[in-house]
């Protein structure tokens, strides 16, 4: 079974129906991250998890951010509680303008992205920086976009703005970078 030993989460769409599942290996394993096949009913780049459960916090707020895993939606949501949640994950390391039009249906002026340290190097850093930076060029005419970028080395390798707590996230999200 290629679930085994995963943290599972059921993957709905913003009607609350169950169209996936994604899967988090516990300990050491790869990949780290397991999504169902892709479908007609369930498209991770169509899809936002979390979409369902915290579409009325982004409209009061007018904003959301958009973190590559589940694991991250239910971290934001223990450390600020759910009536602050704005926290959202594209399933996967890349955003899609099918999943900006879901979150700007929703009410968002302003996504911040803000996806998992990347780059040990200079050069992989540079080009982490760049990805960034190039998914919110590419969709700023629609909404104000921003993302996270650790230049202060608060995060290790591969960790969420979310995995060192909220002093941490707050000091990450206060600091993103505004297109």
């Amino acid at each position: 079974d290629k679930f085994w030993n995963r943290v599972m989460f059921p993957i709905m769409d913003v009607n609350n129906r169950v169209i996936g599942f994604g899967g988090r290996v516990m300990g050491d394993g790869s990949p780290k991250y397991l999504n169902s096949k892709e479908t007609t009913l369930f498209d991770k780049s169509r899809n936002l998890y979390g979409l369902n459960f915290v579409r009325e916090n982004i409209k009061k707020y007018k904003t959301a951010i958009v973190a590559e895993s589940e694991k991250s939606c239910l971290q934001y949501s223990t450390m600020f509680g759910q009536d602050k949640n704005i926290v959202v994950a594209a399933c996967g390391s890349t955003f899609h303008k099918y999943q900006l039009d879901l979150l700007i249906k929703c009410g968002a002026e302003r996504v911040l992205i803000a996806f998992d340290k990347e780059g040990k190097t200079w050069e992989e850093k540079e080009k982490y920086f760049a990805k960034l930076k190039g998914i919110c060029e590419k969709y700023k005419n629609y909404c104000t976009m921003g993302f996270v970028y650790d230049n202060s080395n608060l995060l290790k390798l591969k960790q969420s703005p979310f995995d060192c707590g909220p002093e941490v996230a707050t000091k990450l999200i206060s600091k993103g970078v505004w297109l």
